[in-house]
């Protein structure tokens, strides 16, 4: 695997013209080339115009025009065999293939709720397992905001917090069912980093991840945090 870059962000919403004008101009000025967005607030009839705006592939799973919904935007050749995108842009999923590698890309936007977490992640899994079924190997790469805190200790900082101890079970439940791994804990095992704030009292919070196979963990270069202006949320990235 040879430089492919993702970055994931929580955008509070594209569908203000300057501020999309702003977020597309500064990831157009990053070096990743694959890029996650949730809370992207997208309806179908936005595709060509934002893809015009990108001047690259777009890929979406629409919410309503006031929550939710994801999008992939991509930079590089990939080969898109399949997507499957949530009928409320909760999820969206892109089987691709990269050289020569069937990658399973997996944009995460969970909603909020414990409840609620437990039947997307259930739901998240299930479409995993029929892919992984039906393909001779794959590679999945899960990232976005998963709305939940896998480490109370090092993950959170500030407020009184209530575990959401359904979705954490389901998300761990992913992680070993896939064979997955927390890059960016895998590679900072004792830092704090948070990818969420919020401002008096001061709140930060680890909600954003990517999940990767462990096939892959060797290929890994970087994982890193970065905050961004126009969002509550930081960025996160992953080099391979």
């Amino acid at each position: 695997m040879t430089d492919i870059g993702l970055l994931s962000l929580n955008v509070r919403g594209l569908r203000d013209k300057p501020k999309r004008d702003k977020i597309f101009r500064w990831l157009k000025n990053q070096k990743q080339k694959i890029i996650f967005l949730q809370e992207t607030h997208s309806c179908l009839s936005d595709e060509s115009v934002w893809a015009r705006e990108w001047g690259s592939n777009i890929y979406f799973s629409h919410g309503q025009t006031n929550s939710s919904g994801t999008a992939i935007l991509t930079r590089c050749d990939l080969i898109l065999n399949k997507k499957i995108s949530d009928d409320f842009g909760y999820y969206l999923i892109l089987v691709t293939e990269f050289l020569n590698y069937t990658l399973i890309l997996v944009n995460i936007y969970s909603p909020i709720p414990n409840g609620d977490q437990k039947v997307y992640y259930e739901k998240v899994s299930n479409e995993l397992i029929k892919l992984q079924n039906t393909l001779d190997s794959c590679i999945f790469i899960l990232g976005g905001d998963f709305n939940n805190i896998l480490d109370e200790n090092l993950d959170r900082y500030g407020g009184n917090y209530k575990p959401k101890t359904q979705g954490k079970q389901e998300i761990i439940n992913i992680i070993n069912n896939f064979n997955l791994i927390d890059i960016f804990r895998h590679l900072h095992p004792d830092v704090k980093k948070y990818t969420w704030r919020r401002n008096k009292p001061v709140i930060q919070s680890r909600l954003d991840y990517w999940l990767i196979s462990e096939d892959i963990q060797d290929f890994v270069k970087k994982s890193d945090v970065y905050p961004v202006f126009l969002s509550d949320h930081s960025s996160i990235i992953l080099d391979l």
